[in-house]
């Protein structure tokens, strides 16, 4: 697993993703947000945890 922190140089806005390094799957889709606290805040949580008990 690696969480992935971006910043989308055009708009200046954050992102954070869980990403699996053994399948390169995202498990649930960013969420962009104007920081990353916010961005974390509104990740998917729930269903990037239920994609991994499906591992």
């Amino acid at each position: 697993m690696r969480l992935e922190f971006f910043i989308e140089p055009a708009t200046t806005m954050c992102a954070v993703h869980l990403f699996d390094m053994t399948t390169k799957k995202v498990f649930a889709e960013r969420v962009a947000a104007p920081t990353f606290e916010k961005a974390i805040e509104g990740y998917p949580w729930a269903a990037a945890i239920d994609m991994l008990g499906n591992i």
